[in-house]
C-alpha cells in the first residue's frame, strides 16, 4: 500500500484557500479507503493544528472519492491557525492505517504561501531558463510543464535572493516581496538562473556520455557548456550585486585617509575591493 501526496510542494496564494490533496493506492494501483487518515500541520517546529480521522463526525478532511481526500488550507473557520495571510511554509504530515492495528504510514507535504508579486516572476524565469515552454496535459485534464514546475522556479528565486544577501556590502532583503524588483528585478532573475545552472551541472555529471567504438563516436557533453554559462552569470553578478547594494548604504562611501600606522596600512591594502572594515566602506 502507498500513501501519495498529490503534490509534494503546494503553492498557495496569500489570503486564499487551497485544496491540499492526498491519495491512497494498493499494490495494484487502485485507489482504496484506509482504516484511518489524520493530518498534523506545522510551521517551523510549532504545531499549528491537527485534524482527526476522516471518518469522524467533526473532521475537516474531505472525502472526494474512495482513496482521494483533501484539506482546505486557508479556511480559518476550520481553525484560527489555518491561516494563509502570511508568506510562511507549512508542513503537512498525513498519517494513515490501512487496517486496525497496522503500522502507521506517513507522507509529508510542504505548503508555500506566496504573494502575487512572487508568482508574477515565474513566467519570466521560465522563459529565460527553459529552451521551450514544454507544457503537456496530464491524465486528469490538468496541464503541467516538463521543464520546471512553479515551486522549482520559486525555490530558485529564493536561493537567488540568499545569494544576493550573502554578497557584501551589508544591505539584505528577507523576502522576495521586499526586494526592489522594479529597479533590480533582473539581478534577482540572473541570480536564480545561476542557482538553477548549478543544479543542472550536478545532473550533467551523472548523465553526460563519451562513447567510442571502432570509430563510431557518441558524445553528450553538457557540463562544459553549463559551466561556461554559470561562470558568465557569476562574473556579472559579483560586480552588479555590489554596485546595486551601494545604493542602499545609509552612510554611503567614505574616503579613508591612512595614517602612519604601517599595520593598518597593510590591512587596508590587503582588503578585497568593496569590503567593510569596522563600519567603513572601502570602495574599489
Amino acid at each position: 500500500m502507498s500513501l501519495y501526496a498529490d503534490r509534494s510542494i503546494v503553492i498557495a496564494l496569500k489570503d486564499a484557500t487551497e485544496r491540499v490533496y492526498i491519495r491512497i493506492w494498493d499494490d495494484t494501483g487502485a485507489l482504496v479507503e484506509p482504516e484511518s487518515l489524520s493530518l498534523a500541520v506545522y510551521r517551523y517546529n510549532e504545531l499549528q493544528f491537527e485534524e482527526t480521522d476522516f471518518s469522524a463526525v467533526a473532521t475537516n478532511i474531505v472525502t472526494e472519492a474512495d482513496g482521494i481526500y483533501y484539506f482546505l488550507f486557508g479556511d480559518t473557520s476550520i481553525d484560527a491557525h489555518n491561516d494563509s495571510s502570511a508568506t510562511y511554509e507549512y508542513v503537512f504530515i498525513w498519517s494513515y492505517q490501512l487496517e486496525a492495528g497496522a503500522n502507521v504510514d506517513k507522507e509529508v507535504q510542504v505548503v508555500k504561501v506566496m504573494t502575487p508579486t512572487t508568482l508574477s516572476l515565474i513566467p519570466k524565469l521560465r522563459l529565460a531558463i527553459d529552451k521551450a515552454a514544454k507544457q503537456v496535459e496530464e491524465h486528469d485534464g490538468r496541464t503541467c510543464y516538463l521543464g520546471y514546475t512553479d515551486w522549482m522556479l520559486i525555490g530558485a528565486l529564493e536561493d537567488g535572493l540568499q545569494y544576493i544577501n550573502a554578497q557584501p556590502p551589508y544591505p539584505m532583503w528577507s523576502t522576495i516581496d521586499s526586494f526592489p524588483l522594479q529597479l533590480h528585478g533582473k539581478i534577482l532573475q540572473m541570480a536564480a538562473e545561476m542557482c538553477m545552472l548549478m543544479s543542472q551541472e550536478i545532473f550533467a555529471i551523472d548523465t553526460d556520455i563519451n562513447y567510442s567504438d571502432n570509430g563510431q563516436v557518441f558524445t553528450i557533453d553538457h557540463y562544459p557548456k553549463l559551466a561556461a554559462a554559470l561562470t558568465f552569470r557569476k562574473s556579472i553578478l559579483d560586480t552588479t550585486i555590489s554596485a546595486m547594494k551601494r545604493h542602499y548604504l545609509r552612510n554611503g562611501s567614505v574616503l579613508v585617509e591612512l595614517g602612519p600606522n604601517v599595520r593598518f596600512n597593510s590591512l587596508v591594502s590587503a582588503a578585497p575591493s568593496n569590503s567593510l572594515f569596522r563600519n567603513m566602506f572601502l570602495g574599489g
